[in-house]
Order: C-alpha cells, then sequence, then structure tokens
C-alpha cells in the first residue's frame, strides 16, 4: 500500500483495486483524492506540530495508492484541485464505487482517512483471491 504515484506498477495494482470500472471505452487517470497541490502548498504554519507537518508533507503518505483513485480522464481534468470533501459532496461521488471511507473527508482527517482506506483497499484486493 506504499506504491507511488509514479511507480510502474501503480496503474495495474489501481486497475486491479477498481476492477469493476469499464476500462474498455474510458481513459482512466491515477488521480489523488486530496490534491497534491494542498501537500505541495503546505507551510509549517498550517499544522499544530512538528509531526504533523512532516507527517502531512511526506509524500509516502500523500502521494502513495492510499491516497490515489482511478477516475475518468474528463471528470480528473474537471476535479482539479477541489478538496475531496467537496468534490464528494458537489458531484455526489458514489464513494462505495470509488472505495472512500464513510468518514469525515476534511484534509484535518487525513490520518484517519489513510487508515480507513487501507482497510477498505486491503478488504477489496482479499474479495478478489477468496
Amino acid at each position: 500500500m506504499t506504491t507511488q504515484k509514479d511507480a510502474s506498477d501503480c496503474f495495474p495494482i489501481l486497475s486491479l483495486i477498481y476492477s469493476h470500472l469499464n476500462f474498455g471505452n474510458q481513459d482512466y487517470h491515477k488521480d489523488h483524492l486530496h490534491p497534491a497541490s494542498y501537500f505541495y502548498n503546505s507551510k509549517r504554519a498550517d499544522y499544530q506540530t512538528d509531526e504533523d507537518f512532516k507527517f502531512y508533507t511526506d509524500p509516502t503518505n500523500w502521494n502513495s495508492i492510499l491516497n490515489l483513485q482511478l477516475l475518468n480522464g474528463t471528470l480528473n481534468q474537471s476535479k482539479l484541485d477541489t478538496p475531496l470533501k467537496d468534490w464528494v459532496t458537489n458531484n455526489n461521488i458514489d464513494k462505495v464505487n470509488q472505495l472512500i471511507p464513510n468518514i469525515s473527508l476534511d484534509i484535518a482527517d487525513f490520518k484517519t482517512f489513510l487508515t480507513e482506506r487501507k482497510t477498505l483497499l486491503v478488504g477489496q484486493l482479499k474479495k478478489m483471491v477468496l
């Protein structure tokens, strides 16, 4: 679950996780659920502790499969840097289909999001082998 967005095995892993998607007729992009721009633009003053700052700005957290989804290319272009919470709400996103945890999607809850998302992804992979 630590595979990074630009790793050669990232798209194949996401394709397994999102095997329910129609790959024949659509172009899918690797998309950050919580936008990468948030993490790139983070400043130490945005966080209460050095530990939080290091966690949020560490690509192993925000650039891994845990924060990635496969998204139709057109939808990805329209999503851009929209915060996950807003994108899900404003577009009536099917969280079950997109494997998005049913918890707070506020960026302040990113640590919890990663924990819950890992549980969902591991569960999805287990379904495939059982």
